[in-house]
């Protein structure tokens, strides 16, 4: 099929069986680029497959040489590895062999114009820069791009990303394109229209016209006319004089845009040398991260022999013939680029490549074959019970399926034996008990070893069949036994027993077969008011297709049902659907187990409204019973239909979707029922972990509720200033509402979406956001009237308050108990307290904390609620942490992390992790930590940053630290710069950040101090980091008391760095103070420590301070800092005991 001719409905064909394609990005001459879903990982991505067009037009290259230039593009992207170049993920082909591959999908990417469009002249400087970066690293590869314009360079979050290489060429190649004309014309250097080979000046030039119209605003020539076109590329000089241009960038253009290429710069660096010079700026062409780049994808050298055996292996496997290796060796010696090598050569063949990874913590059970088993779910057609085992390896594999999978059945030994193949011993006795001593007939049991393949229901049919032909089990072994007992397989077995059911039978036994393999006597009865059940029952037990099984009936085998539902005809289901569901709602009205089975009857019968309100009713029910990713899909396929039938109606009722709506809307109005539906999905998003998902169904959801969003600093600002000065007016004696009395139903709905909303932006640490989401929660709730929702909001608002405002953050805390006691359940009242005791602890108000922490987790334990018990125990963990007890805290961090494999809380797994981590580096176990922090980050590699961002922030600071302390100094520099990038970007919002910003502190003034080689950069500008996270750890302290200790150990250890000596020992001392009067011994014992080791190497004072970290770190079990302080402690010893020998 053309992909010109592909209709809008074709757009969501699967490729692969793995992908979902949802639009059309762009075309080009060989290719068509999609976004798509990839439905293993739940990822948005960019698919590029082959596009085919009229033959004949010359514009659109032959199948075969599309195929081999997409299967060339990418193998050449899977060789590179650059931040500012496209990362390709995975290829395949479709149902009709065409190819296609994925890329990281670059969402609301700008070109590079668009981009730098009205941007300061350093900007537009910076986008270039980024750009000769990606070519010097191509070039130094090889690599020749020949098609270089501003849609193939865009940006996304600032990063520049090189993209489309369908036509690039290795430079050894070029000599056999002799006279190819390839690229985009108005892009193409001189010697290109020439027909001259193509160089890497010939990039050069393309990134020139890019310069240009950067820096000058539009592109030089008119683009109409193509004779004039390619004269004025020939001949007219650029830039012209009449250009304007800041005069500085002017020569470094002209030399870009020479007409010949032996007068244009000859390589990238060179370009970056002479924007350097020209600007009078540093303009290095090497990161951490882009000579990263070059080390990752650094030549395939030393294994041409293992290559070429495993080339082999895939071959043989390719024509059938399959093995199973092993590939070893030490850590480092390449075993990931061979096996990337080799599955990037099966995937160009089109086989299938599957793979996963183990991990040493952090996997769960079977987690080395939770990818596999999924990407073999999406190809093959997997039955209720093989799903439904398999949810034990893949927790969500009902999404993959795309269907409700039941709970895997007990197994027993009876059940377990059912499920296996019998081996010949097992089938001579199962036969023997039908037959009797001449089941053991050598004839007999070939003959059943061949037709039944060890299945044991076969053995039973073939057994039957042969008592049947006999006359009788007994007269089996005088008999002549038939070449085959039944042909057609297992389907004719199934249609030979169904065949002795009565034809007046037949009728209800199909109404069963709809309901399920239970039989409810009930149901039957009300959709065949004629029947008399126990005679039908009996009919259909002798003809073997129910049986009674504990006391009640059922079909003998699933196979038999599922027989009888593919023989029926499509015409028939839908009523047969409708007269089961309708006979359902009668009998069981509002039974919650039933909502999965009536939302699929509804469907089967085609009753889209019905169908809308009990896949709502399931995905709510799976909610409540922790089942999210269950409630996901339910959810989904609810929103899904109630917009189909909206987009119908084209009605408009409810709110005006981006306005702030005078009253809520009603709650049985379409714009409420669809908030509704996004709210939940908000609140099972977030319980999956996927916080960027929870935020966008969080803003449709309110915005159906007549909310507008503020989207952007200036309106956020605006936004907080509103709710602030609502909340201010409430408090006013005249401030009364004179409007209709408010909707509770859409105050609690919205309050649940915005409470959801609040949680997102902790774990982000987006400070105003998070204002805005808590003072909008308190006006939507406060004209309720005390309700739970008001509790939660005050709870929320006082951890705010708190911040800055401790006093009116404790009445609010306080307003909250109360309103919680005497409105809400036990999980509202567990719920605040949990924020209680975190603004308490924030204070260092410790036993307090740890009591209503406390309180909170008997009342979860009590009433089983898992999310509450996992908040809380990690909070305990917390202040243990803070108080010195690492041992305890490493227990209650283990322990949350057991119950959140269970829930599936990802945040709250991450956030143990790395806490336990964090214990384990106080006691000087690092290595152990630096296992767990590169766990985490693995992890996170696949989420959404920003949603993460204080996972990805807290591994970071505190994974530096403990690369410093084992000896990894480059290590650490890269993790402290990655980490200080994040925190200035985010606003302190919670107190479990506070080690990790002490620990980038610590690392990078512990280095400045150091002095030597230290990390890439110069010593300045790691002085301008240094004091940006102690910058960062003061404005922690200036919200939570608890951080004070920390920002004068670190902003003292800056002093000293700077000369200010008297001024350091007054911040120590100051430290030492604060450590005592909040209890956190660990600063104590630091500040005791700096104080010891920067006092004079004779001063008594010195000796009292050391003496003093120590006893801190022996008490605590802080192994690294105790064998420092013993050190600093014994070189006062050594010198004096020196200087007399020196005497």
């Amino acid at each position: 099929m053309s992909e010109d001719n592909v209709a809008c409905g074709d757009i969501s064909r699967l490729l692969g069986a793995r992908y979902e394609l949802i639009n059309e990005l762009g075309r080009g001459g060989m290719g068509t680029v999609y976004r798509a879903l990839d439905r293993l990982t739940g990822r948005v991505v960019t698919l590029k497959r082959v596009r085919l067009g009229d033959p004949g037009s010359g514009k659109v290259p032959s199948l075969g040489a599309a195929r081999l230039m997409l299967a060339q593009e990418f193998r050449l992207l899977a060789s590179l590895r650059h931040p500012n170049i496209v990362s390709v993920l995975d290829y395949g082909f479709d149902e009709d062999r065409m190819p296609f591959f994925t890329m990281d999908l670059e969402e609301n990417a700008l070109t590079i114009i668009e981009a730098g469009q009205g941007q300061p002249l350093a900007v537009q400087v910076d986008l270039l820069v980024q750009t000769l970066r990606a070519l010097a690293y191509l070039h130094r590869h090889g690599i020749i791009h020949r098609d270089l314009k501003p849609e193939n360079v865009v940006v996304v979050a600032d990063q520049v990303k090189v993209l489309d290489f369908g036509l690039s060429v290795y430079r050894d190649a070029v000599e056999a394109r002799d006279g190819q004309c390839a690229g985009t014309v108005p892009y193409m250097a001189p010697e290109v229209l020439r027909g001259e080979p193509v160089t890497d000046r010939t990039d050069l030039y393309a990134l020139g016209l890019i310069a240009y119209e950067l820096f000058v605003g539009a592109y030089p020539f008119a683009e109409e006319d193509p004779v004039a076109l390619y004269r004025h590329i020939l001949n007219t000089p650029l830039p012209r004089s009449t250009d304007e241009l800041d005069e500085r960038l002017r020569p470094a253009l002209a030399c870009l845009l020479a007409k010949l290429p032996g007068e244009r710069y000859g390589r990238a660096a060179d370009v970056l040398a002479a924007l350097a010079a020209a600007l009078g700026q540093q303009v290095t062409g090497e990161t951490v991260a882009t000579r990263e780049s070059f080390l990752r994808a650094a030549p395939f050298v030393g294994r041409r022999e293992e290559l070429a055996r495993l080339t082999a292996i895939v071959r043989d496997a390719a024509q059938g013939k399959g093995s199973a290796w092993l590939v070893g060796g030490e850590s480092g010696v390449g075993k990931s680029r061979l096996l990337d090598e080799v599955r990037t050569q099966a995937l160009v063949k089109g086989m299938t490549v599957l793979r996963g990874q183990g991990r040493s913590q952090a996997g769960g059970p079977h987690h080395v074959w939770r990818d596999v088993v999924s990407g073999l779910a999406l190809r093959a057609t997997l039955g209720d019970t093989d799903a439904a085992v398999l949810r034990a390896i893949v927790p969500d594999i009902a999404r993959l399926v795309g269907r409700e999978v039941p709970e895997a059945p007990a197994v027993d030994l009876e059940a377990a034996q059912a499920r296996l193949l019998l081996t010949a011993e097992e089938m001579a006795t199962l036969s023997e008990a039908m037959i009797g001593p001449a089941a053991r007939r050598p004839d007999l049991m070939r003959l059943l070893e061949r037709e039944t393949e060890g299945i044991p229901f076969f053995v039973v049919e073939a057994v039957r069949a042969l008592a049947e032909s006999a006359k009788g089990l007994q007269q089996i072994a005088d008999t002549k036994l038939p070449e085959r007992l039944v042909s057609g397989g297992m389907q004719r077995v199934v249609r030979r027993r169904l065949n002795r059911v009565p034809p007046a039978a037949l009728a209800a036994l199909n109404s069963a077969a709809v309901a399920g393999r239970a039989v409810d006597p009930a149901l039957l009865e009300a959709v065949h008011p004629d029947l008399v059940f126990d005679e039908w029952a009996e009919h259909c037990a002798a003809a073997a297709v129910l049986e009674l099984h504990d006391q009640c009936w059922r079909f003998v085998h699933d196979r038999l049902r599922e027989q009888l539902l593919a023989e029926l005809s499509p015409a028939s289901l839908p009523q047969l659907n409708r007269e089961v569901a309708e006979a359902l709602e009668r009998l069981y009205p509002d039974r919650g187990e039933l909502f999965t089975a009536l939302a699929h009857h509804w469907r089967e019968a085609g009753d889209a409204a019905r169908e809308t309100d009990y896949a709502f009713r399931a995905g709510l029910l799976a909610l409540q019973s922790g089942a999210s990713r269950e409630a996901v899909s339910h959810l989904t396929r609810a929103l899904t239909l109630l917009q189909m039938g909206a987009a119908r109606a084209a009605s408009s009722d409810g709110v005006a979707r981006g306005q702030r709506a005078r009253w809520r809307p009603d709650p049985a109005s379409l714009s409420f029922r669809l908030g509704t539906i996004e709210g939940a999905l908000t609140d099972a998003y977030f319980r999956l972990g996927d916080p960027q998902s929870c935020r966008e169904h969080a803003g449709r959801a309110l915005q159906h509720f007549g909310y507008s969003v503020p989207n952007g600093k200036a309106a956020l600002v605006i936004g907080v200033v509103w709710e602030a000065v609502r909340v201010g007016l409430r408090t006013l004696p005249l401030a009364r509402s004179n409007g209709p009395p408010p909707a509770t139903q859409a105050t609690r709905t919205v309050a649940r979406v915005l409470m959801r909303l609040i949680d997102t932006f902790f774990y982000s640490l987006q400070g105003l956001p998070l204002i805005w989401s808590i003072l909008s929660m308190v006006n939507e709730c406060e004209p309720a009237g005390p309700s739970p929702e008001l509790a939660r909001a005050y709870a929320s608002a006082a951890l705010l308050a708190g911040m800055a405002v401790p006093r009116l953050g404790t009445a609010w805390s306080e307003r909250a108990v109360d309103i919680a006691q005497r409105t809400g359940v036990p999980e509202d009242v567990a719920w605040v307290l949990t924020r209680v005791a975190t603004l308490k602890a924030w204070r260092g108000r410790w036993e307090e904390a740890i009591a209503s922490a406390e309180r909170a987790i008997s009342i979860a334990r009590e009433v089983g609620d898992v999310r509450s018990l996992e908040a809380n125990l990690l909070l305990v963990g917390r202040i243990e942490l803070h108080t010195g007890q690492f041992e305890r805290a490493i227990e209650h961090f283990s322990e949350v992390y057991g119950l959140t494999l269970r829930s599936g809380n990802v945040q709250l797994r991450c956030a143990a992790t790395i806490l336990r981590a964090d214990a384990l580096v106080r006691l000087g176990r690092e290595r152990e930590a630096l296992t767990l922090y590169t766990a985490v980050l693995a992890d996170l590699a696949g989420v959404d940053q920003l949603g993460h961002r204080s996972g990805w922030a807290g591994a970071l600071c505190m994974q530096a630290l403990a690369r410093l302390r084992t000896g990894d100094r480059e290590g650490a520099y890269e993790s402290a710069s990655r980490a200080i990038s994040f925190l200035a970007a985010s606003q302190p919002v919670g107190d479990w950040m506070q080690h990790g910003t002490a620990a980038v502190a610590e690392v990078l003034l512990t280095m400045r101090e150091a002095g030597g080689p230290g990390p890439p950069g110069s010593r300045v500008e790691l002085g301008r980091q240094a004091r940006q996270a102690v910058r960062a750890m003061r404005r922690f302290a200036r919200r939570f008391p608890v951080g004070g200790p920390h920002a004068l150990l670190w902003g003292g250890l800056l002093a000293w760095l700077g000369g200010h000596r008297r001024l350091a020992r007054r911040r120590w001392r100051r430290a030492v103070d604060a450590a005592t009067r909040l209890r956190t011994p660990y600063e104590l014992g630091r500040a005791h420590l700096e104080l010891g080791r920067h006092l004079s190497i004779d001063g008594p004072a010195r000796v009292a301070h050391l003496d003093q970290a120590v006893s801190v770190f022996q008490r605590l079990g802080c192994a690294t800092d105790l064998s420092r302080a013993r050190a600093e402690r014994e070189r006062r010893t050594r010198i004096a005991t020196d200087a007399p020998a020196a005497s």
